[in-house]
């Protein structure tokens, strides 16, 4: 099915989801990026940037003159990737559905989106190949596991996994929460003043009939009587004798077939 088949209110929901998703799975990736719980090597947890102390009971940032392998460089850099593809990903939607307005700069945002997420996805996964460090490949004897971090980014590439799909089914937002909210209190406004200006302004004439004169053989507007005139001037609510309601007191204009003229029948009516 094609997003555009969902139905809006559907598409409103895939996106605040997604929304939801994208911030939880960049928590957890900052956490499996800083946290020095990532690999268990034998008794010692080892993360990408620190290792844990048990003396210290604290993490402690690696040295400079630490000796990192090919394995080890590749997770770190694996790492950075994943938390700057995601973050620029997280900014981008926030903007999008919080305040840049609909037109083609919001689609080519939301279509990198749809990049960024997937690739995010890749270089969580890529983050494992910390486990293929020498302690844990050149040495029988030294288990190697996924610790509190590691877990927590395996969690993270399933939940990028979904955020790929729902960015890819939900089109972008019509129109940002802040730009409606602005929209509205702006129409408000408007009616508002629209309101106090009919109060205290001019009313408006409606003209409810007019006399008519040929000439040439084209009707011919002659005089306009509006609805809202004095009552010295309007008499149109006034029942005639006849049982009529004239106006002005003259009964409506009929047409004389010697002249071809519409003229006003003689004669007022009776207040």
């Amino acid at each position: 099915m094609c997003c555009c088949d969902l139905p809006i209110g559907v598409q409103r929901v895939l996106r605040w989801v997604l929304f939801g998703l994208v911030f939880l799975s960049w928590i957890f990736g900052l956490v499996a990026v800083s946290s020095c719980k990532f690999l268990e090597i034998g008794s010692s947890e080892y993360g990408l940037f620190s290792a844990y102390s048990e003396s210290r009971e604290r993490c402690i940032p690696y040295g400079k003159d630490a000796d990192f392998d090919s394995a080890e460089k590749a997770a770190r850099a694996f790492g950075v990737f994943m938390s700057l593809t995601l973050s620029i990903a997280m900014v981008i939607i926030i903007s999008i559905m919080l305040f840049i307005p609909e037109g083609k700069l919001t689609m080519i945002l939301w279509n990198v989106c749809r990049g960024l997420l997937p690739a995010s996805a890749v270089f969580s996964v890529l983050m494992f190949s910390m486990f293929g460090n020498e302690s844990c490949t050149d040495f029988d004897n030294i288990e190697c596991s996924t610790s509190t971090a590691g877990i927590i980014n395996s969690l993270n590439v399933f939940i990028l996994i979904g955020c790929t799909v729902l960015c890819s089914l939900a089109p972008p937002p019509p129109e940002p929460v802040f730009a409606v909210s602005i929209r509205l209190s702006k129409n408000v406004n408007k009616e508002k003043g629209e309101g106090d200006a009919s109060e205290s302004g001019p009313s408006k004439q409606v003209v409810e009939a007019v006399e008519i004169e040929v000439k040439d053989g084209k009707p011919v507007i002659k005089q306009e009587i509006p609805t809202n005139s004095s009552p010295e001037t309007n008499k149109s609510n006034r029942p005639g004798k006849h049982g009529d309601t004239g106006i002005d007191g003259i009964r409506p204009p009929t047409r004389d077939t010697d002249t071809n003229k519409y003229i006003p029948t003689e004669g007022e009516y009776e207040a």
